[in-house]
């Protein structure tokens, strides 16, 4: 009967919730709007409305930068050494015959440096109180616009910004071109003196009208202000930020099971469709044009680079062919190739053109030079040789081909876990995504106040998983700062690897929500990395035993700003979990063991003896907070961490079968001696846990975003409530002093903070940071931001709620241990835990209902649930259902 009781409880309490984001108007935002494809290495972002659509795409690889001896984190233009940058490859555009949504893109293209709220996009969103503002540094200031079909202008207008006169636009002249190449003079303008109000609009008429498709100013600043900047510009008569409406039956979506973008629309009778998917097993874009009605697709299809003084377009047999070279030698290719069914194709100068088809397949190939490997020069042969035979193979397939490959390669990861957290009332749950979100920042305006959208939530669960696969796969580099998506040729922290969190946060997620070989990408990284790594330390310390790394990272092995070489230790973390979760002891031996090992030799050897007779780390960091001091929490606990896992993998593959001959012995007694000797937690005057070695009030009371002092709580374990309860309460009294309001409301720090009350048994609050997430820090499309757009609140986020259902990290499985009132019924299936065991189960009234344990090993699991503890005598592909 109890058994019969479970089933039905089980089903009542299962639905499907949807795991597509919906919207119902074209977009013209790419950091707010844009939905994002990928297949690890290339990547793009859907863009557009209906008669002119783009997709803006991406290749990991496409850096400038070298090994930066020097680790200047800037890229100079005197040809020295660079840390370099990740760069936007450039677009794919599709108009269609005839008609034109006059979708005008407008850029920088000087790309000057300005805040997330200051771009060139705010000097058209129509709006006076938001401007487009920057540091001139007495040099030209350019802005043009793309029209993408010629339009008359008569006039234009400048919008003053909301302060700052002497910053007004005072010499600038206005030219027109066809080509984007060939500019005529329009207008010109010399000591303009400011406007007299803030806000003002004055208009300038041209003394003879223009039609052109590009229009572009060129502003002379005041060089006796700092500062240019404007409100709006106005070409008028022209709808530079505007979206034209949208036709009958307009949708546009991204569904996430099947990583497939799709728009829809009805016009004349006519239903046409547009998907598009980065396919994994073909390495290509696919991008399918169709409708119901034969001979109704006609247009223009091109490839645009984003760099234009190095690129060249042209047709190279029956293909666009994109071809350049970077200022440090990397090579850069991307192909285009267009299959229609019914019609014509012709081609002229850099476009296809097609007419009257049926349906259209266009195939996007793109890739670099680059090679993982610092004996190669990190460079090695013709891009051309991978671009030209994945397109002569993708293009032997058709779109159900195709497609059927990509679903069924993409759902063999992402269909491991899925996640019911409760069923959103229908009234909420059939709007489209931004309105959802709109609601949902409403409902959360009151934190730590539940939100009524449950399947909200589990989509940005399982998004977070999407974005990992499609930016991190096997033989890709590994997921940065934006993932794998980039629009920038200059953008923020240069989209680069950070290593005192960021990168770290993107990777949480990998084990525990059962995507572990898309970890791979990041010790491909790391351990090629090390023979520069090396190099460098011993050229900044002198000859000291292992390495470390700078803050920042780029895929040359070159790092930049200052020496985090704590943070080398963190990364260290990430492959003694990829072990803990696998229990791969080959992986262990060969990749995980050399790294920590000699991460560990440097620090052995760094470390000093304090007047107290500990030991500490010397004048290191608490990030991003605070003075340099001796022996921080933040170093001293990364120490521990570091020193502990090390210990195990080396005792580890000492006790294996075939003793591995790269443990040292000494190196492991040395490290048994070190960790007692290590400066532990503290608990301070306020029961606070301690930040630095002495109290500073002005800092441990602050709002700071980051919690550096917690690490021990999470990611680490050092810290937790089963066997150090005194420092977990001492964790949460910091914690809660820091609170979630002002300079903590970043993407990832609510990530971070999501993870760390799941770990101090805190559901409500723990839910509350993934609420404050949505509601502050995550744009329409989802996309979180610091400001501006990180992947590391993405990834973060989900790495943050597994820890909710499932933790493992005190020698055994813990279930629902931090699940918030907010999702009373609902369940979650394909958790890993350590061991490699994975893990289902099933909740109602907050109580759990059913736990099945699928076991990777013959072994003995103890299960903690509620305060009690159960031991299973697993047996390896047998699953165990355990009940309450």
């Amino acid at each position: 009967m109890k058994n019969i009781l479970v089933s039905i409880l089980l089903a009542s309490s299962l639905h499907a919730a949807p795991l597509t984001l919906t919207y119902d108007k074209p977009v013209s935002n790419w950091e707010k709007e844009g939905l994002p494809i990928g297949n690890g290495s290339l990547g793009g972002v859907v863009m557009g409305g209906v008669n002119d659509a783009l997709i803006q795409f991406n290749v990991d690889s496409l850096w400038t930068g070298d090994e930066n001896p020097d680790g200047v984190y800037d890229n100079k233009t005197d040809g020295s050494s660079t840390f370099g940058s990740y760069q936007n490859f450039g677009e794919l555009s599709f108009k269609q015959l005839g008609r034109s949504d006059s979708l005008a893109k407008v850029t920088d293209p000087f790309e000057h440096h300005t805040s997330s709220r200051q771009t060139v996009q705010q000097s058209i969103d129509g709006k006076a109180n938001t401007k487009w503002c920057f540091e001139h540094h007495d040099k030209s200031i350019i802005w043009q616009a793309d029209l993408r079909v010629s339009q008359p202008l008569h006039s234009y207008s400048f919008t003053s910004a909301n302060d700052v006169p002497g910053r007004d636009p005072a010499q600038w002249k206005l030219e027109g071109s066809d080509d984007g190449t060939t500019w005529i003079l329009l207008d010109k303008q010399v000591d303009i003196a400011p406007m007299d109000r803030r806000g003002q609009k004055n208009t300038y008429a041209l003394k003879n009208s223009a039609k052109h498709r590009y229009y572009r100013f060129t502003f002379i600043p005041r060089k006796d202000v700092s500062h240019f900047q404007v409100a709006e510009i106005s070409l008028d008569g022209i709808g530079l930020g505007e979206v034209p409406a949208a036709p009958d039956g307009y949708s546009r979506s991204l569904d996430i099971a099947n990583a497939k973008h799709t728009t829809t629309w009805q016009a004349d009778g006519t239903t046409f469709t547009r998907q598009a998917i980065a396919s994994f097993p073909d390495q290509v874009i696919a991008w399918n044009l169709a409708s119901n009605r034969a001979g109704s697709i006609s247009g223009a299809i091109q490839l645009t680079g984003a760099h234009p003084d190095l690129e060249t377009v042209d047709i190279d047999g029956q293909q666009l062919r994109l071809r350049g070279t970077l200022p440090n030698g990397l090579r850069y290719e991307a192909r285009a190739q267009v299959i229609a069914q019914g019609g014509n194709v012709a081609f002229a100068d850099d476009t296809i053109n097609i007419r009257d088809c049926d349906s259209v397949l266009i195939l996007l190939a793109a890739d670099t030079n680059y090679v993982m490997s610092s004996q190669a020069g990190w460079m090695k042969g013709d891009p051309a040789e991978k671009t030209t035979v994945r397109l002569a193979d993708a293009s032997k397939k058709t779109w159900q081909d195709l497609l059927t490959v990509h679903t069924t390669d993409y759902q063999g990861l992402f269909s491991r876990v899925s996640i019911d957290l409760g069923e959103t009332d229908e009234s909420v749950s059939k709007l489209t995504t931004d309105k959802r979100m709109d609601r949902y920042r409403q409902e959360a305006k009151d934190l730590p106040r539940p939100c009524l959208d449950p399947e909200l939530e589990a989509l940005i669960f399982q998004y977070g998983r999407y974005l990992l696969i499609a930016s991190s796969r096997p033989g890709s580099l590994p997921a940065n700062l934006q993932g794998i998506w980039c629009n920038s040729n200059s953008p923020a922290w240069f989209s680069d690897y950070h290593s005192n969190i960021n990168l770290q946060m993107n990777y949480w997620l990998a084990e525990t929500a059962n995507l572990s070989e898309l970890a791979e990408p990041l010790f491909d990284m790391l351990s090629a990395g090390v023979p520069v790594y090396s190099k460098h330390t011993v050229a900044q310390f002198g000859d000291v035993p292992g390495f470390v790394t700078r803050m920042s990272i780029n895929p040359f092995g070159g790092s930049g700003w200052n020496w985090n070489i704590e943070g080398t230790a963190w990364l260290a973390q990430h492959y003694f979990m990829h072990y803990e979760f696998s229990g791969d002891k080959t992986f262990l031996a060969e990749r995980a063991y050399p790294f920590m090992r000699d991460v560990s030799r440097f620090w052995l050897a760094k470390l000093k003896r304090h007047e107290n007779g500990s030991l500490v780390v010397p004048n290191v960091w608490s990030h991003e907070h605070g003075p340099y001091e001796d022996g921080t929490a933040h170093a001293q606990q990364l120490m521990h961490d570091l020193f502990s896992n090390t210990l195990t993998a080396g005792e580890a593959l000492r006790s294996s079968p075939t003793s591995d001959s790269t443990v040292d012995n000494a190196l492991l007694d040395q490290l048994r001696e070190t960790i007692p000797q290590l400066h532990g937690p503290k608990i301070g005057s306020w029961g606070q846990l301690m930040e630095w070695m002495e109290e500073k009030p002005k800092f441990e009371k602050s709002n700071h975003r980051h919690t550096s002092h917690l690490f021990a709580v999470f990611p680490g374990s050092q810290i937790n409530l089963r066997k150090t309860p005194k420092l977990a309460e001492a964790a949460r009294v910091s914690l809660t002093q820091r609170g979630e309001v002002g300079d903590s409301r970043r993407s990832w720090t609510w990530a971070w903070r999501t993870a760390l009350w799941a770990r101090l048994g805190m559901p409500d609050r723990a839910h509350g940071c993934i609420a404050g997430l949505l509601a502050h820090n995550t744009f329409d499309n989802l996309w979180t931001t610091h400001p501006p757009f990180q992947i590391d609140g993405n990834l973060g986020i989900t790495g943050g709620m597994a820890e909710i259902f499932l933790q493992s990290h005190v020698e055994m499985l813990e279930l629902l241990p931090a699940l918030p009132d907010a999702w009373p019924h609902g369940n979650v299936k394909g958790l890993r835990a350590r061991g490699g065991h994975f893990v289902d189960l099933t909740w109602r009234r907050q109580k759990l209902v059913e736990a099945t344990i699928h076991p990777a090993t013959d072994s003995k699991i103890t299960i903690y649930y509620a305060g009690k503890t159960k031991t299973l005598n697993a047996k390896k592909g047998a699953p165990v259902s355990v009940t309450w």
